[in-house]
């Protein structure tokens, strides 16, 4: 028989009151409830569960489980990206973007895509050839390649670009390019120049390919330095930045469903205590880290479990 306990039924009233009280109203909160009628709503926050089917009780579980999304948040990291990303988009500048892994560089570049028009994220890959680099250019831009030689496809791209006026090019994983299509690139930004701007993400792995490429005289490599302004902007070597990495944490924290500060505390000084940080001021913090702990939290006291 399809039935759920009176406890069963209490947990998931008392998720769908905090639910509620987490929106901007109470109208918002039950038109995000797909299925889930306001007297639904009423019903069971008030304790009328005998008017309520154990299936809309379900329904209802359902649509909080999946409300309960990640929620991005503007952490300063992510402004320092961002002013970055305008400086190249408005004035069509070359910039390179520095981070540890987990530091929110592809989350920053793709929410930049969700608020601003005509930009575009090419995930690279080492195994990448030049076909391959041209074709997923394309594909960031919805452009049809079918029957398209290499060319045919780079001169579509460069030509919508240049159309645009204001567009811009993140390469995400810059550092995973292989020296051909590194070249490459070089070819296809100096038809680009002063018409489109280019970010390119990366890890800090750049810096020694960079160099050694200089120091041996490997071709493009001096070409790429100069395109960039011989400058990376370093996120870790920000001593602002690091002196706001906790405040960003608590921030993360908040949004996404942990309110009490010692619990907070506990994630920042577990994950300094992993990082084997004599200080935590000096700890980056892998966004992935604090979202697993956030995660691990929120299950091991979430009653919809």
């Amino acid at each position: 028989m399809d039935t759920l306990s009176k406890k069963e039924k209490d947990a998931i009233s008392e998720a769908l009151k905090e639910y509620i009280q987490k929106s901007s109203s109470r109208d918002e909160a039950v038109k995000n409830l797909k299925g889930v009628s306001s007297a639904t709503v009423s019903n069971i926050t008030t304790g009328k569960y005998e008017v309520v089917s154990p299936k809309m009780f379900r329904t209802v579980k359902k649509e909080l489980l999946r409300t309960d999304k990640w929620k991005f948040v503007e952490t300063n990291r992510y402004k320092a990206m961002e002013v970055t990303f305008n400086d190249a988009q408005e004035y069509r500048n070359v910039r390179w973007i520095v981070g540890g892994a987990g530091c929110g560089k592809s989350a920053s570049a793709r929410v930049y895509k969700e608020k601003n028009e005509n930009v575009f994220i090419v995930l690279c890959d080492e195994d990448m050839k030049k076909g391959d680099f041209v074709r997923a250019i394309a594909e960031s831009m919805e452009i049809k390649t079918a029957g398209l030689t290499n060319r045919g496809i780079l001169e579509k791209c460069i030509k919508k670009l240049i159309r645009f006026g204001n567009a811009l090019l993140i390469f995400d994983e810059g550092d995973k390019l292989g020296d051909n299509v590194f070249h490459y690139f070089i070819n296809i930004y100096n038809r680009l120049e002063e018409e489109c701007g280019v970010v390119f993400l990366s890890t800090d792995y750049i810096h020694h390919r960079i160099q050694t490429g200089l120091r041996y005289s490997k071709k493009g490599y001096n070409e790429i330095h100069s395109r960039i302004g011989k400058r990376f902007l370093v996120l870790k070597d920000n001593r602002l930045l690091k002196e706001k990495n906790q405040e960003d944490v608590y921030s993360i924290c908040r949004m996404n469903g942990i309110d009490d500060e010692d619990v907070i505390n506990g994630i920042i000084e577990k994950i300094a205590k992993e990082d084997n940080a004599n200080r935590v001021e000096d700890v980056e913090f892998d966004l992935r880290t604090v979202k697993y702990e956030i995660h691990k939290i929120k299950r091991q006291k979430s009653v919809l479990k």
